[in-house]
């Protein structure tokens, strides 16, 4: 089969496409403009919408990030389902610290520990954010319980804290 100018593309079963692309675009000093245009063509052909940066703290490398909004309903929602609601879903009965992730007034509100659970806009001030982050015993969710948060989860979770926190209705 002629794959035509994709004839160097390595397999799909190894690396995708978007991978191979970066890697070679990395090789080869090209402009920032060209790596935006692939960005934005990435985005435009399924990814999600991408934004490129080479700044002097990547020293040289690009970096791409993605500049969606986190979705409450389609990433965040699931997980704390998944994860979290157990011990901090809607059973009164099985609730721990006083904290409520389906509810958005119980999660942003004061905790039975004087901390609030989630402070919208910043994750950092989140106590939520910091026992996902933490190590050892005050790690949640606890291992006991439930499979641990990954960090792309837990990246995922910091960004909609920094985003504002914004719940959406089912």
């Amino acid at each position: 089969m002629d794959r035509g100018c994709f004839s160097d593309v390595p397999s799909i079963k190894y690396m995708t496409f978007l991978n191979w692309l970066a890697m070679s675009i990395a090789r080869l000093d090209v402009h920032i403009t060209v790596l935006m245009l692939v960005a934005w063509c990435a985005g435009v052909v399924g990814a999600v919408p991408l934004r490129a940066e080479l700044t002097e703290e990547n020293s040289g490398r690009f970096e791409i990030h993605s500049v969606e909004r986190v979705d409450f309903n389609l990433l965040i929602r699931p997980l704390f389902s998944q994860k979290c609601y157990a011990c901090h879903g809607p059973d009164e009965a099985s609730r721990e610290g006083g904290l409520a992730l389906h509810d958005r007034a119980s999660a942003i509100g004061e905790l039975d520990s004087g901390e609030r659970g989630i402070v919208p806009g910043d994750a950092a001030a989140s106590e939520l954010f910091r026992r996902i982050s933490a190590s050892g015993h005050e790690r949640m969710p606890p291992t006991e319980f439930a499979e641990a948060l990954t960090p792309t989860e837990i990246e995922l979770i910091r960004r909609w804290i920094d985003e504002g926190a914004e719940y959406q209705l089912h």
